[in-house]
């Protein structure tokens, strides 16, 4: 992101804000996978401040077939 621009900080904070979104199992995840069990707030807190990822929504795996698609921000 802004890596063509002419202004250096639209360069450096293009190149330091690259936001991405994850679908991951919690199981397999090399950033979350300790927080199991843990409420959503402390694993995300800690998570930022270990790793500086952000947790922002889950999908509880057993879920009423109606909520398929369903993901939860912040519960």
């Amino acid at each position: 992101e802004g890596q063509q621009s002419q202004e250096e900080w639209h360069r450096l904070y293009g190149k330091c804000s690259g936001n991405e979104i994850y679908h991951i199992t919690l199981g397999d995840s090399r950033f979350f996978g300790e927080y199991e069990g843990k409420s959503f707030t402390y694993a995300s807190f800690h998570s930022h401040r270990k790793y500086g990822v952000a947790l922002v929504a889950v999908r509880p795996a057993e879920l009423p077939e109606f909520y398929e698609d369903t993901i939860l921000l912040n519960p």
